[in-house]
């Protein structure tokens, strides 16, 4: 079973989807997107989709390595 799999994302996300899975409101995905700041989305049938890997390779670009005390979750 693959990371994404476990995280049960499916393989197309919706911008709702991606909001709730990143914890933000769709307007934050919405301005992000405007701004370049996320994974460009794809149109398929007059529908916005982020496509799950490419989601994931952002994510990854975007690791912060934190030190002990400054983590809090």
């Amino acid at each position: 079973m693959s990371d994404s799999e476990a995280l049960g994302l499916p393989s197309r996300l919706t911008r709702e989807e991606l909001a709730a899975f990143w914890r933000v409101s769709t307007r934050t995905i919405e301005r992000w997107n405007a701004q370049g700041l996320c994974p460009q989305p794809v149109r398929i049938g007059g529908r916005v989709l982020y496509r799950r890997d490419d989601v994931l390779a952002w994510e990854h670009t975007r690791l912060v390595q934190m030190q002990p005390d400054e983590a809090r979750d």
